[in-house]
């Protein structure tokens, strides 16, 4: 068929969660400059290592688009409340960071919800906690610090 294409997007494993089979989203074609509609119609099973994503693909059907054009896409899933947003760096492989509590550094646990790039959204974190925001390669919880 000429008027069903299938389209395959590379999305964040972070974000999986949120995304359903049968979900419509909103695509743009560029050089056509029109708006479109597509259905999750499958998400793969592989996360690919180097990227951290994972392919979902899409079905999209309109007379205007045709094999080998860009799509672009935005899917809107939500507000995150009581978040920040961080250096990716600044989270260790555990899902920790330091805070200095007491003058000493502490690890504390935190919510990974969304990784965008360098920067991740995280939860878990109180008002008041003073995150260390300097990238350590070596651990330093219980060493003395003194917040700037």
């Amino acid at each position: 068929r000429t008027d069903t294409y299938e389209v395959k997007a590379a999305v964040s494993s972070s974000d999986l969660s949120q995304l359903k089979i049968g979900q419509t989203i909103s695509l743009f074609a560029t050089n056509i400059n029109k708006e479109v509609t597509a259905t999750i119609n499958r998400i793969g099973k592989k996360v690919d290592i180097s990227t951290q994503t994972v392919n979902v693909y899409l079905r999209v059907s309109d007379k205007d688009i045709k094999e080998g054009m860009y799509l672009e896409g935005e899917v809107k899933i939500g507000a995150y409340q009581n978040v920040i947003i961080v250096d990716s760096d600044l989270i260790s492989r555990d899902k920790r960071v330091y805070l200095i509590e007491n003058s000493r550094v502490i690890s504390k646990k935190v919510n990974v919800l969304s990784i965008e790039h360098e920067n991740t959204i995280i939860s878990g974190l109180n008002d008041g906690d003073c995150l260390v925001v300097e990238k350590v390669n070596t651990p330093i919880q219980g060493i003395r610090a003194t917040a700037k």
